[in-house]
């Protein structure tokens, strides 16, 4: 399942998202897993959450992103939450731009049962988004 924390910069989804990875973390059995392309909240995340600065991994694109996440999944098959905060950032991409991305996490998600939330930073969501749980920050 893909669900999608959105807002304009600055609006609080980042820290809503750390709220989120923290509850869950808290009051699920799998492992939970979070993405970002900063070390500004590093503090801010239970110890149990690894995290991941993809900064790290020269991630850059759609194609590279996905593949990572695919990655995380196959390589640790207790993953049961992924959090990713500001995917179009981390892809170089506009929000419009990113359906390509969408239909392959949602995929995975889906097939493996994996939860993954992410960031986007948008007063309005394109239409195909509209299709997945959001809320507005």
């Amino acid at each position: 399942m893909i669900k999608l924390l959105y807002g304009a910069k600055g609006s609080g989804k980042t820290g809503k998202i750390v709220e989120l990875a923290n509850e869950t973390v808290a009051n699920c059995d799998g492992e939970v897993v979070f993405l970002t392309d900063s070390e500004k909240y590093v503090h801010k995340l239970n110890y149990n959450i690894r995290l991941i600065n993809v900064t790290d991994y020269d991630i850059h694109t759609i194609l590279g992103l996905s593949g990572f996440v695919r990655g995380i999944i196959a390589g640790n098959h207790d993953v049961s939450d992924i959090f990713i905060d500001g995917v179009h950032r981390m892809t170089n991409t506009s929000v419009n731009d990113l359906q390509e991305l969408f239909t392959s996490l949602e995929a995975h998600a889906n097939k493996l049962n994996v939860n993954i939330i992410c960031t986007i930073s948008t007063d309005i969501l394109p239409d195909y988004l509209a299709v997945y749980q959001s809320v507005k920050v």
